[in-house]
């Protein structure tokens, strides 16, 4: 929700210049417009002194700060708040097909019925990847995979192993509430192909 720059207290009003409406989420609205009210209640004082003033902007820079980072989520919580759905997949370079073709997009390569598919992160370090609404045999069962899964200590990879297979690793590129990106690289023919997925939320 939206709100200006802004506190009424005893006939006072702080207005940002530009006017802008800025997004911000409750508690760190809440944070800005109580410190923004206790500086104005300053200002009005008749025995306002420079150093009470800049105390006051010092107190309300703390209050603005912490509070944006309690709002901020973990990489976990990112990751585990969704359910992911493969929207691009490139590789570089290129391979060659049957068809003799030189191809970089994987994902359009890809029936429509295995782009749908489901992937979930799960809090207890398991995952699941689940056939979306569409399956390209009605007899495939819903779940196609399940494991475990993990960071590394700088939460710049993740590991998955799946259940009776061997572990596998994809550098994190991006992760925000609306994009997760990995990329996997492999050797073969003395030729590094790297791999990079993007997902977005169901």
């Amino acid at each position: 929700w939206g709100v200006l720059f802004s506190c009424h207290l005893a006939n006072c009003t702080l207005t940002h210049p530009s006017k802008q409406v800025f997004f911000l989420t409750e508690s760190t609205c809440f944070a800005m417009n109580l410190s923004l009210c206790l500086l104005c209640i300053c200002i009005k004082t008749k025995y306002m002194t420079f150093n009470k003033l800049i105390a006051a902007a010092a107190c309300m820079s703390v209050l603005v700060f912490s509070s944006c980072k309690k709002d901020e989520k973990s990489k976990t919580e990112l990751l585990t708040s969704k359910t992911w759905v493969l929207k691009a997949s490139v590789i570089s370079p290129g391979i060659v097909i049957q068809t003799g073709a030189t191809v970089t997009d994987l994902y359009a390569q890809k029936e429509p019925c295995d782009k749908d598919d489901e992937l979930r992160f799960k809090t207890d370090k398991t995952y699941t990847e689940e056939e979306g609404s569409q399956k390209c045999k009605g007899t495939d069962p819903q779940v196609i995979e399940t494991g475990n899964w993990n960071f590394n200590a700088a939460e710049t990879v993740i590991t998955q192993t799946p259940t009776g297979g061997s572990l596998s690793e994809a550098n994190l590129l991006k992760l925000d509430g609306g994009t997760l990106q990995v990329s996997v690289s492999k050797k073969e023919g003395g030729i590094t192909y790297t791999v990079t997925n993007t997902y977005n939320p169901k």
